[in-house]
């Protein structure tokens, strides 16, 4: 997987993109499946709370927790979302169901964290 896939998959920008590599190559190391990488990235950015606690996942999931929220279109993004009728997570899922529009907004429009 590289940094292309990481934002197919709401995985945004900076600290969360580099702890989402360290997971990888620790998944992969640890004798996990290839073939799985996709499902085990898509689980981890749908609800990072699940995997705070997980030896392997947590570093990864805590990054996606903390990520900063950046400003879509002059308003900051968490303005946008309490406007919406329905529930949105802070990496674009909707009632559970992934969202790739607002995916592409939270990472498109993500600063590079400066760690």
């Amino acid at each position: 997987m590289n940094t292309k896939d990481f934002l197919r998959l709401g995985v945004p920008l900076g600290q969360a993109t580099r702890r989402a590599t360290d997971f990888i190559s620790k998944f992969i190391l640890g004798g996990g499946d290839k073939s799985q990488l996709h499902e085990e990235v898509a689980a981890i950015v749908a609800n990072p709370s699940a995997f705070v606690d997980d030896p392997l996942r947590g570093e990864f999931a805590k990054a996606l927790l903390n990520a900063p929220l950046a400003p879509v279109f002059g308003f900051a993004l968490t303005e946008v979302l309490q406007e919406l009728p329905v529930s949105v997570s802070r990496h674009g899922v909707v009632l559970g169901i992934s969202c790739p529009f607002l995916q592409m907004i939270l990472n498109s429009h993500s600063a590079p964290s400066a760690s």
